[in-house]
């Protein structure tokens, strides 16, 4: 059996210049943080991980260190603990799997119960462009033989997020799938902007659909689970959801609300 011997957290900050306004951030980002996490076994093997900030995560180190590492359900058990006392550290849960992973040879794909090593690509938008600006995106989408693009939404109007769905889809025909991400699932910190009503979000989904749209991405806040049942029952689109799912419970609750 391996053990967990170290834990090591290293923290950086990439400057960006011009500032990125990221589209689902309402302040233009003047840099970029990211912590990067290695759990090192008694063998010398190192899984890494990388994600936010784990300010803090020093007090509960204690927790992993001696541990097996392929014991994930009882790390999971442990970082949920910690969530609720002091946000979740997951970027340390990304690495106990690589390092399972290298412990078994496997790819965390299989490890997570995959079953192909091929995926659909697809691309995304990360900013809000011009109506023009995002037209020629989605033609570079597909000169780069992408089958499928994911525009977000979020702009100050919404007539201008339909705007671009409406402009793509006239110049491309149906040479690429079009996502959409509402963005409504989450906020950021500062962000205390409601998220859509039921109501709101079907007139939306109608729209979508009527520009053949293949998926709405978090129309809901995450934690609707009977909006999203009642929404997925009135629109005829494929209504996407989970992106920051992480207790297995939310994630029956999603399941077995279809």
């Amino acid at each position: 059996m391996a053990t967990i011997t170290r834990i090591e957290i290293t923290h950086h900050r990439l400057p960006l210049d011009p500032p990125f306004p990221a589209s689902w951030d309402t302040r233009p980002r003047t840099h970029f943080p990211a912590t990067i996490v290695r759990v090192f076994d008694d063998a010398g093997r190192c899984g890494v991980g990388s994600g936010d900030s784990m300010y803090g995560f020093s007090d509960y180190e204690k927790y992993f260190i001696g541990e097996d590492p392929e014991n994930i359900d009882r790390h999971a058990a442990v970082l949920s603990n910690i969530e609720f006392h002091a946000g979740r550290p997951w970027p340390l849960d990304l690495a106990l799997w690589d390092l399972v992973g290298k412990i078994k040879d496997q790819p965390v794909w299989k490890l997570l119960g995959g079953r192909t090593n091929k995926i659909r690509a697809y691309a995304s938008s990360g900013v809000h462009r011009s109506i023009p600006e995002m037209v020629e995106v989605a033609k570079r989408t597909i000169a780069l033989g992408y089958p499928a693009l994911k525009v977000r939404f979020g702009r100050p109007k919404l007539d201008d997020d339909l705007a671009v769905v409406k402009a793509i889809r006239e110049a491309v025909g149906m040479k690429l799938e079009l996502m959409v991400d509402c963005n409504q699932g989450w906020r950021m910190p500062w962000d205390i902007a409601q998220p859509w009503t039921l109501d709101h979000a079907t007139s939306v989904a109608q729209v979508l659909a009527d520009h053949k749209v293949y998926w709405m991405e978090e129309p809901l806040h995450r934690g609707d689970y009977k909006g999203m049942t009642e929404l997925r029952k009135r629109v005829n689109i494929r209504i996407a959801g989970g992106e920051l799912t992480r207790e297995p419970y939310e994630f029956r609750e999603l399941l077995e609300r279809d």
